[in-house]
C-alpha cells in the first residue's frame, strides 16, 4: 500500500496577493540581480505554486488561491519574501536589540516557574 503525505501547512489568499507573491518570486528568480541560492529557490517555489495552488471562488464571489507547503517550502517562501523585503526596505530600528534586552533566558523562566 502507498501513501502520500499531503503538505500541512494551508494558506489561502485573495488573487491579488497571489499576483503578488508570485511577482516577487519572479523579482527573486533574475539571476542577474541576486545570488544562485535565492534565484533557484524562487524558481522552484514559482513552478511548484504555478503547479499545485488551485484557484476558486468563494460564496462571496471573490477569488481565492489555496496553496499548500510542507515545513521547508514554507520556510523557504518566508526567505524569498525576506530577500526582496531587502531591495524595497528599509531598516528603521535595531529590533534585535530590544529582543535581546526583553529576552527572558530560559534558566531565568524555568527558576521563576
Amino acid at each position: 500500500m502507498s501513501y502520500t503525505r499531503n503538505p500541512n501547512i494551508r494558506l489561502i489568499i485573495p488573487d491579488s496577493d497571489f499576483d503578488l507573491l508570485i511577482s516577487a518570486l519572479l523579482e527573486n528568480a533574475d539571476t542577474e540581480n541576486n545570488p544562485p541560492r535565492v534565484a533557484e529557490g524562487a524558481g522552484a517555489l514559482y513552478d511548484k505554486l504555478m503547479k499545485y495552488s488551485r484557484p476558486y471562488t468563494n460564496e462571496d464571489g471573490k477569488n481565492l488561491v489555496d496553496i499548500r507547503f510542507y515545513p521547508n517550502q514554507a520556510s523557504e517562501m518566508i526567505w524569498q519574501l525576506l530577500a526582496v523585503c531587502c531591495a524595497y526596505v528599509d531598516v528603521v530600528g535595531s529590533f534585535y536589540s530590544i529582543l535581546k534586552e526583553n529576552h527572558i533566558p530560559k534558566e531565568r523562566k524555568e527558576q521563576s516557574e
